[in-house]
Formats: C-alpha cells, structure tokens, sequence
C-alpha cells in the first residue's frame, strides 16, 4: 500500500516461419515442382504462385489432380505444419488410329522391251493403346 503503479511494457515480434509446397507427379514418382515461402507466425501464407493457378496449369498439360492438401491459408506455429503436398497424375485415354497407305510400283526395262503394267498396292496400320 502506498507504493507507486508498476507499468510493464511488453512488445510482441511473431516468430519467423517457412512453408512449401511440392507438386508429385504419382504416374512417374517424380516431383514436379518445389516452392517455399517465409513469412510470421498467424500471416496468410504466399507462395510466389498461387498453388491453384499453377494446378490449373498443368491440368491444362494434361495432368489429373488426385489431392491437395494446401488448404492452410496462415503460418502455423510449427513449420512442419505449413509442409504441402499436391498429388497429381497423368491423365490418360484409349486410342485408336488407322492409316492406309499406296504405294505405285512402275516398272521400266533397260532394253526398251514391254515392262509390266504398274503395280500398285495398299498397306493399311491400325494402332490401338493408350495416349498419355
């Protein structure tokens, strides 16, 4: 009693943190891409290319999305919390394709004699399998 107020100042800094995405191809077992991306404890987390702008981009190559586990939008405390993974496979499809090709034999003889009446022929392809 009698003493006088107390004031304590305390200044909060949040805690640097990493975070990273890669891009696996399952088809192949291979990754496609790697990314990281710093920013503080509770920040939304930014990767230099939006994770689903690039998944767009490579659906449009072709690929299928099978998971995407960057639903996370802040940096968690713990950086093995901000570790994502986006699965991806190669989008596949039956095929089938037919050609026919001609082929003209003219035969001509160094003495000059009758040569045989042109000889023409067609060999058709069929290919069937998968286009990836």
């Amino acid at each position: 009693f009698g003493d006088p107020d107390i004031n304590v100042t305390v200044h909060y800094s949040a805690n640097a943190q990493t975070a990273k995405i890669t891009y696996i191809d399952d088809t192949t077992k291979t990754n496609l891409d790697s990314k990281e991306a710093n920013g503080k404890f509770g920040q939304a987390i930014t990767f230099e290319h939006d994770p689903a702008e690039v998944i767009k981009g490579l659906e449009e190559k072709g690929y299928v999305l099978v998971s995407n586990s960057f639903n996370k939008q802040t940096y968690d405390a713990n950086n093995s919390n901000n570790v994502f993974y986006v699965h991806l496979k190669h989008g596949t499809s039956e095929s089938s394709r037919k050609d026919d090709v001609n082929m003209t034999v003219h035969y001509v003889m160094d003495d000059g004699s009758k040569a045989p009446s042109d000889s023409k022929q067609t060999v058709s392809f069929t290919e069937s399998g998968i286009q990836d």
